[in-house]
């Protein structure tokens, strides 16, 4: 939508200041290479030292806070005192949906899903009433996730369509990719298997299409991998030690995601054992 397009460039400083590639890059990096978006995000803050811009440094610190909110809870949440202390002097109001939707994916990480799908309403507010559908779909991909957590599957597919519709038209199209992903995670919990695996099978042509396979491991995977991981923490032990047995007639919510996720979960420290579901095999 064109609206989309002009409420971001005006909420940004001219593109001669050196952050702004960083932290577009960085944006892109987030869904491909963490590390590589942290790197960009601290460079362009190191940057803006020199030319300070409100808006720029509250889009450096939202991918600051999105790479921690999944690591380091404190360093998030300093992430977003410091991105709060910026709003009443950012040009891009919708900016706010972004800390609330940050501020969510702390609560999500803990396990608090309740607060993470209230603090991503109260995003999705801020974001419709600013017309800035980047922070809009961004907050409907999230609370869909979590929809999909609480078992509310039809709603958390309609806001997932919704988020990816909307990346698509506002041209990020790894973005979109990776609700893709999400979509067929959530068929996959609904037990309707063909379907997921129709789904996952159109996003890793479209990973493969764009070039944005590493490997045989895609862009969208690892984001959910990580997000298993660390749900898998706040799981009993029992549950635990059947996941990690490989028990057959207990299943993780996210086995979609088995075979390309397993080395992302061993170097995480999680467990060793991940079940293989034969349908998502045979894509790799």
């Amino acid at each position: 939508m064109a609206h989309a397009q002009s409420n971001s460039a005006a909420g940004s400083s001219p593109a001669s200041n050196p952050a702004q590639a960083l932290i577009d890059r960085g944006a892109l990096d987030m869904r491909a290479d963490p590390e590589a978006s942290r790197r960009d995000a601290e460079g362009a803050l190191r940057a803006l030292q020199q030319r300070p811009d409100a808006d720029l440094e509250i889009r450096a610190r939202l991918l600051l806070c999105d790479y921690y909110s999944e690591r380091d809870a404190a360093a998030a949440q300093e992430q977003i005192a410091q991105a709060s202390a910026l709003l009443p002097r950012a040009r891009r109001a919708g900016l706010r949906a972004g800390v609330l939707s940050c501020q969510g994916a702390v609560r999500e990480t803990a396990g608090d899903y309740r607060q993470a799908r209230a603090l991503y309403e109260q995003a999705l507010e801020v974001a419709t009433a600013t017309r800035d559908d980047e922070m809009l779909a961004e907050a409907l991909f999230l609370r869909g996730y979590v929809l999909g957590l609480q078992g509310e599957y039809a709603a958390g597919l309609a806001d997932l369509r919704h988020a990816r519709t909307l990346f698509e038209s506002i041209k990020m199209p790894r973005h979109a990719v990776t609700v893709l992903n999400a979509i067929a995670v959530q068929y996959n919990r609904m037990g309707d298997y063909v379907q997921a695996l129709h789904i996952y099978g159109d996003a890793l042509k479209a990973q493969r299409s764009a070039g944005m396979l590493d490997g045989t491991y895609g862009i969208g995977q690892e984001r959910v991998a990580h997000r298993a991981a660390r749900r898998q923490q706040n799981q009993s032990a029992q549950a635990r030690r059947t996941f990690a047995l490989g028990d057959p007639t207990h299943f993780h919510e996210d086995r979609t995601i088995a075979e390309p996720a397993q080395p992302h979960f061993e170097a995480a420290g999680q467990v060793g054992v991940i079940p293989r579901d034969p349908y998502f095999r045979s894509l790799l």
